[in-house]
């Protein structure tokens, strides 16, 4: 005899069960409980009233009980009304506090070092946030090492007497690798500064998001590169200034500033490009018949 189907038709729960299956089931269920309670924490513990006053008020309460129902294992209502439940009242709640704050259930939980689901805070979940910090400030120590180096390098090369002086062969590759090495340590640490201030306030105002981290290498990268173009550029010979007003800028600090500012910098680069191959570029006006 074949056992039949115990489950209620139309998806409804009956009293005392544990669990069944529905689309609030699931790593998908877990991660949106934890998000919304994360968030409910959040705005109960900065003020609702900021939020439209009762309006935020009402946006908080409404996503409470939404929590509390999805959390429910004695609940009759059916499971797919739960779940609209719950992600209509953390859509809204959440669409509020992010206009406002910056500020959702993700960024909450990343910015603990949480997981979704996980109740825990401690060292072994809060090494996978501290970990692209700690990256920036490695690689920001690094670079700021072999710029000093170079630095080194080029004093001792000037000494009137000595072993580096005597070389011109160490002369002339130390000026090949200076005119691109030391431009691009203090590029890429000038970006590597302002990613590490950049992620400590997001950090600081709960507004830090672990997906939005990536594509930092590439900053690094192109803080290192732009620092190299704008050295080059600006600065013919190691030894020389940039006088701005009575103050003479040398070629690390000219590198570091361009890297501390890679998106104005960049788009001033594209933008000069452009308009050299606009002029360059023959018109293809007029010759499609």
């Amino acid at each position: 005899m074949v056992a039949e189907n115990k489950q209620p038709a139309g998806g409804v729960e009956p009293v005392g069960a544990t669990r069944v299956h529905g689309p609030v089931q699931g790593p998908k269920r877990d991660k949106l409980i934890a998000e919304a309670e994360a968030l409910v924490n959040y705005v109960a513990g900065h003020g609702a009233a900021d939020l439209n006053g009762t309006a935020g008020t009402e946006r908080l309460k409404e996503l409470a009980e939404a929590v509390e129902l999805a959390n429910a294992k004695d609940r009759p209502e059916p499971i797919d009304e739960r779940w609209t439940r719950l992600v209509v009242a953390y859509e809204q709640l959440a669409g509020a506090t992010y206009a406002r704050w910056g500020v959702n259930g993700r960024t909450v939980l990343d910015t603990q070092g949480r997981l979704a689901g996980d109740d825990r805070s401690g060292r072994r979940r809060f090494l996978p946030r501290v970990k692209k910090r700690t990256v920036v400030v490695f690689v920001a120590l690094l670079l700021a090492a072999v710029g000093i180096g170079l630095e080194v390098l080029v004093e001792l090369s000037r000494l009137p007497s000595g072993r580096l002086a005597e070389s011109e062969q160490f002369k002339a590759v130390l000026k090949a690798v200076g005119h691109f090495a030391m431009p691009a340590a203090w590029g890429g640490l000038g970006a590597c500064v302002f990613l590490a201030k950049r992620m400590s306030d997001k950090l600081y105002q709960m507004q830090y998001e672990e997906a939005r981290t990536r594509g930092y290498g590439t900053r690094i990268f192109l803080g290192c590169t732009i620092g190299v173009v704008t050295a080059s550029i600006v600065f013919p010979e190691l030894d020389t200034q940039l006088m701005a007003g009575g103050t003479g800028l040398a070629p690390p600090a000219v590198a570091f500033v361009a890297g501390l500012s890679v998106k104005p910098v960049y788009a001033a680069f594209e933008a000069l490009s452009e308009g050299i191959a606009a002029r360059i570029a023959p018109s293809n006006e007029g010759e499609q018949s």
